[in-house]
């Protein structure tokens, strides 16, 4: 009988020590798993599978809403995992003022990233000065509009070219006319005439 016990003991020790071990194995590959800003967003490290048709629709439905925001028109992006490019199109309601846009502008794509974030947590959320780490992925072109006359660049309230990684309102972006093209300053305010003849000065 105690012959019995001791191998029921053994066996029982050797089951729980290879349940730890494969434990700490899987335990180490969970840590070691590489979280968010992985380009190929299809396959994500953690198996979650984007409902990119349902990101748009939640991100519309929260950012679109004039009882919220009242200068709200409609919303569209597209995105490019292979450049790492992302466009965002914000369009507003007629009369809007630059500055009323561009907030909004900051504001819809801090939520186009929380809108991803809600399917896949391993993403952080955007804060105060950050857009979150899936816009960070990405070069991000911003065009702020009225939508009736977004095919007119001449109307347009904001655009903003936004680095990787990097946090500046479409606000802080002014466009300075000089010949042959535009500029973009991030100074957080409107460059005007001075700002422009700099530009010429500095393409002679």
């Amino acid at each position: 009988m105690k012959h019995g016990f001791v191998v029921l003991g053994c066996v029982f020790c050797a089951v729980w020590f290879a349940g730890c071990t494969q434990s700490t194995i899987v335990e180490s590959v969970v840590n070691d798993a590489t979280y968010g800003l992985d380009p190929d967003l299809e396959t994500h490290p953690m198996g979650i599978e984007i409902d990119w048709d349902q990101v748009m629709d939640d991100w519309r439905e929260s950012f679109e809403d004039r009882s919220v925001y009242p200068m709200a028109h409609s919303l569209d992006y597209t995105r490019d995992d292979d450049k790492e490019y992302l466009e965002v199109f914000v369009y507003v309601q007629p009369g809007t003022s630059r500055e009323e846009a561009t907030d909004y502008a900051t504001e819809a794509l801090k939520g186009l990233n929380d809108c991803v974030y809600m399917q896949d947590f391993s993403f952080e959320k955007s804060s105060v000065d950050s857009y979150g780490s899936f816009v960070s992925i990405y070069s991000t072109h911003v065009v702020v509009a009225p939508y009736d006359t977004k095919d007119d660049e001449s109307t347009w309230l904001g655009e903003a070219m936004i680095p990787p990684m990097e946090y500046y309102p479409v606000g802080a972006f002014a466009k300075v006319a000089i010949a042959g093209g535009t500029v973009s300053a991030v100074d957080g305010t409107e460059a005007g005439s001075e700002g422009a003849e700099d530009a010429e000065d500095a393409e002679d």
